[in-house]
């Protein structure tokens, strides 16, 4: 049976030879209607993608975006301070003395909080950090808390490269030259005068030991620029040689006292042992970190450290050694007691 063809009746008396010339030009409005709709689509998506904020697009790759961005969203100025306090206290006052110590004044799911946030501040350097951080900025804003200074202890507390030593002890230990010089004096002042700063504005929880840590780390960095730096400052400009009890025999109690101070704050640019499995959870290879005492059979120690573990364990046994002598001798003593009353003299 032969095939039907319908044919299709022209419009307004249009002629069927002018119908393929107006289907051409229709199908051509078609399809450029089709490419600029297709350019227009893949200009807003250039646009688009070019004005996304580099630290939100960072922010948004990472494996710990949402353990970040919750932990900021869930801040507050007392923990915030908490925290403050407990690295500047770590910072000027006490070289912690062993790691576990260290770090039992801090809630373990906090640390992995604040090794997220300094982890994502320090990637995100030149980013705008301001719609992500902006709890955080809003605490520092109403506690009158300088941003770059927090920001440089959470970048800090995001390696236990960057924990190894206290930020005076990283200026001095990046220096070229070894000894003291007025480039490497103006920096620690400067340090400390923004260590000072913040110590002031934090409001750890009122009658806690972070409370205490504020007032201590006021007073220590107040005697550090008054009888350290000023006196190391002025004597360099003069020339002449830090003094020592061996040219100051009779020197008076102030000058012990700097002496002595001195030797504080030399300590506290010394190396510290950094339970570093803590940032073991961050890393590529798997570990298995828990919440009981810190142990990181992964260290590498340096040999200052090895010397120390050495003197530590030698302590340890003269101690033990010396605690075996006293109870055998209270047990000799209670031996000759019985003696003396079983036999009375005649």
């Amino acid at each position: 049976m032969p095939s039907r063809i319908t044919a299709i009746p022209p419009d307004d008396g249009a002629s069927v030879s002018g119908e393929k010339p107006k289907r051409l030009l229709f199908k051509k409005k078609c399809i450029s209607r089709v490419l600029s709709f297709r350019k227009g689509r893949q200009t807003r998506r250039t646009i688009t993608t070019s004005i996304r904020p580099t630290a939100t697009t960072n922010l948004r790759s990472s494996g710990n975006t949402n353990v970040t961005l919750a932990f900021v969203n869930s801040l507050d100025g007392t923990q915030l301070s908490n925290f403050l306090a407990w690295v500047l206290y770590f910072e000027v006052v006490e070289l912690p003395e062993p790691p576990a110590s260290w770090f039992k004044y801090i809630d373990a799911m906090d640390i992995r909080g604040w090794i997220a946030l300094g982890i994502f501040i320090s990637e995100n350097q030149k980013g705008d950090l301001e719609a992500d951080l902006m709890t955080l900025h809003a605490i520092c804003d109403r506690l009158h808390l300088n941003r770059s200074v927090v920001h440089a202890c959470l970048v800090q507390f995001s390696s236990p490269k960057g924990m190894a030593f206290t930020q005076m002890g990283t200026i001095v230990h990046t220096q070229v030259i070894n000894q003291p010089s007025l480039e490497i004096l103006d920096r620690l002042q400067g340090k400390l005068h923004d260590f000072f700063d913040l110590a002031i504005h934090i409001q750890p929880t009122e009658g806690s030991i972070y409370e205490n840590w504020k007032d201590e780390v006021v007073t220590r960095v107040r005697m550090y620029l008054a009888q350290v730096i000023a006196p190391r400052i002025k004597l360099l400009k003069m020339g002449t040689p830090l003094p020592t009890n061996s040219t100051n025999k009779e020197a008076p109690k102030d000058i012990k006292s700097a002496l002595r101070l001195s030797y504080l704050f030399e300590a506290m640019l010394l190396e510290r042992e950094v339970p570093s499995a803590w940032w073991g959870v961050f890393s590529d290879r798997p570990r298995s970190v828990g919440y009981g005492p810190l142990n990181d059979a992964d260290a590498t120690p340096s040999p200052a450290l090895d010397e120390n573990h050495f003197l530590r364990r030698e302590i340890a046994k003269l101690r033990k050694e010396n605690e075996a002598l006293i109870a055998a001798k209270q047990k000799l003593a209670r031996e000759l007691a019985t003696l003396g009353r079983g036999h009375p003299a005649q």
